[in-house]
């Protein structure tokens, strides 16, 4: 079914909205955001207007969750956060009790702000900690100290937020494994409901690449990047965290409800520049410049989209084995069985052979095992290789 084809339109998905603004850019990021402040009154005026133009052509659309990511939409000002919030509320079907989530960074919270958090609606937190470390906060170029997260953490629980996330980054330069140790007994010693963690990534286009191309940075190798991530899985499952994706960990009922919705293939809805949306067949995304996205809401008054693609069957099937694979409960075989038309074990019997020792087989699902989790994209890349 056609979710946002205006004829009917169910419950229960996923609402993002991108706030594409930083203090500054880090030396390891290449999302979609900006340092330009010019822009914040502008943008927020063409998020509303994006919702409304929504509203207009597909009636009202319902969510489960609300997630507010970026960027730092903790940079973003109170009131015009404010702004955004109320019109998602008025113009849009909330479920009660759903999941709002905001993504903030340490040197931007207070108890004031918290509060703010707080009677907006706001009921999880995601802490862009990223170490414990000052000296590993240095390198990444993060504006927060070590001090200012544990602040955080403990202001968000004194303001009654029982749903935190934390973020973790490993596999720095130099990073030794009694860092990692001192990061992990940090965070364990503050018991947040999940946990986020990422290796460090060289991407393209951003500084930590031309550093490492220059030879003036090398980045841990393989073996050590396994490592710190056996580590992480070791000490965060013994401590009750479920395993239950690639990078997030989470204690018993507490899953990231907005963030499955993309592994399991759940419509959602993107608000901003750059925001990806999808509808179970059709996936579009807005334009990527804050001066293209403000100039078709607000100027223009069309949604900003800079394009679209319908999937075909190979599409689909690419996408439930790169985010099946992603998550504990794996690639359905029933699914798969449906769109092929074939026995799973017998199309993809020679994916499986080569990949047999990361694999957990089931009778109703492949899923992949810690190690075959480190290997994911090698592993995806033998299942789509057909």
């Amino acid at each position: 079914m056609n979710v946002y084809s205006g004829k009917k339109v169910p419950k229960q998905k996923g609402l993002y909205i991108h706030i594409p603004f930083c203090e500054r850019l880090c030396i390891y990021c290449d999302f979609a955001v900006t340092t330009a402040r010019k822009y914040v009154t502008g943008f927020t005026d063409s998020v509303i207007s994006e919702i409304t133009l929504y509203k207009n052509a597909l009636g009202r659309l319902c969510f489960d969750t609300v997630y507010f990511g970026g960027g730092t939409p903790s940079f973003l000002p109170d009131h015009l956060l404010e702004k955004i919030v109320l019109t998602i509320k008025s113009d849009l079907d909330i479920s009660p009790g759903a999941e709002w989530t905001i993504e903030v960074n340490p040197n931007h919270i207070s108890p004031q702000k918290l509060r703010f958090y707080k009677n907006a609606g706001f009921n999880r937190l995601s802490i862009g900690a990223q170490s414990f470390l000052d000296k590993e906060l240095k390198f990444l170029t993060r504006l927060h100290s070590a001090g200012q997260s544990e602040s955080a953490f403990r202001d968000a629980r004194a303001e009654g937020f029982n749903n935190i996330n934390i973020d973790l980054i490993y596999g720095l330069p130099g990073q030794e494994a009694k860092d990692w140790q001192y990061n992990l007994d940090k965070l364990l010693s503050f018991g947040p409901e999940h946990v986020s963690l990422y290796a460090l990534g060289v991407e393209e286009g951003t500084p930590l690449k031309r550093f490492v191309d220059k030879g003036k940075i090398a980045v841990p190798d393989d073996n050590q990047y396994l490592d710190f991530y056996l580590t992480a899985v070791k000490r965060l499952t013994a401590a009750g965290y479920e395993h239950y994706e690639i990078s997030n960990f989470a204690k018993p009922g507490y899953r990231a409800v907005h963030n499955s919705h993309y592994w399991n293939r759940s419509p959602y809805l993107g608000l901003g520049p750059s925001a990806h949306s999808f509808d179970g067949t059709k996936r579009w995304w807005n334009h990527l410049s804050v001066d293209r996205y403000i100039a078709a809401c607000l100027q223009e008054r069309k949604r900003p989209l800079e394009s679209e693609e319908r999937l075909t069957q190979q599409d689909i099937l690419n996408e439930m084995i790169l985010l099946g694979f992603r998550i504990k409960e794996g690639v359905s075989v029933a699914e798969m069985e449906h769109l092929t038309g074939k026995p799973f074990y017998e199309y993809y019997s020679k994916a499986i052979a080569s990949c047999r020792e990361f694999l957990i087989i089931g009778a109703d699902a492949v899923s992949l095992n810690t190690r075959g989790w480190f290997l994911y994209n090698a592993i995806c890349r033998e299942f789509m290789s057909l």
